[in-house]
């Protein structure tokens, strides 16, 4: 005779079974969990941490946009000055100021700089070698010429004259021009297009050149002044901020799901 299964044995040994489940889950949430919460807030402090830097150093760098660019139009503004009484000035005082110098240029040294514009008109802007009353050699852009009637005529450069002379001019720095151009990564350490120019006309010339205004001989077009801004510095400073608080915003929201699901 059969003996019929006893139906509390059966569920006593499933309900068994899934309490075992349940339990090696826990097991294993109760161990992976933790590490996982803590690789996860490691990353968000990494970002944050790396955020803030790199804000901060945006931030920097708009600050000291901000200042030279008050330091230009300051200077801007003042009167021309004899060159040889700024040599000890700082750089900072030099920038975009006007000078007067004595000298001679040298039109053996005369380089067209290909792709300037002047009221959307294509042509070239000229620099030639000036060696002043104490020796040095710098270069002075002589502002802009009109292109040729085609690609392969010259344009018309009007000649230099010869012997001494006394001009009025712009300071100019490089790797300041480098900043207004908006070079993302410029420093304040450039020198790229002086060294293309001496390059070129195979000279060494000092680490500065000039933009001429006037004087004993005076330029068609001149180089205008340049038209400063704070960059994007300050925005790009806010945004490196704002990806640092999203860091930790999502971290929060991760950690805040894992309670509700536990």
């Amino acid at each position: 005779m059969d003996v019929p299964d006893d139906p509390t044995t059966h569920e006593r040994f499933r309900a068994s079974e899934g309490h075992m489940t349940v339990t090696l889950g826990q097991i294993l949430r109760s161990y992976f969990s933790p590490l996982r919460n803590f690789g996860l807030s490691l990353l968000a402090f990494f970002v944050l941490v790396g955020c803030l830097i790199a804000g901060n150093w945006q931030f920097d760098r708009g600050m000291d946009r901000r200042s030279e660019n008050a330091t230009i139009e300051k200077n801007l503004e003042l009167p021309a000055v004899d060159f040889i009484d700024a040599v000890s000035w700082p750089e900072n005082r030099r920038l975009w100021r006007q000078f007067i110098i004595e000298g001679n240029f040298q039109p053996e040294h005369e380089i067209l700089m290909r792709n300037r514009y002047h009221n959307e008109q294509y042509g070239f802007g000229v620099a030639t070698l000036f060696r002043l009353a104490d020796g040095r050699q710098v270069w002075i852009d002589r502002g802009w010429v009109k292109a040729g009637a085609s690609a392969t005529t010259p344009p018309e450069v009007v000649a230099v004259p010869q012997g001494p002379i006394s001009l009025t001019v712009r300071y100019r720095n490089d790797a300041l021009d480098a900043k207004i151009r908006g070079s993302f990564f410029a420093t304040g350490s450039g020198g790229e297009q002086l060294a293309k120019w001496n390059e070129e006309a195979l000279v060494a010339s000092e680490p500065f050149y000039f933009d001429l205004i006037g004087g004993d001989f005076t330029p068609d077009i001149a180089t205008n002044p340049p038209t400063v801004s704070d960059g994007p510095h300050i925005a790009y400073a806010i945004q490196w901020w704002f990806f640092g608080l999203l860091a930790l915003l999502g971290r929060f929201l991760i950690a805040r799901e894992e309670r509700k699901r536990s």
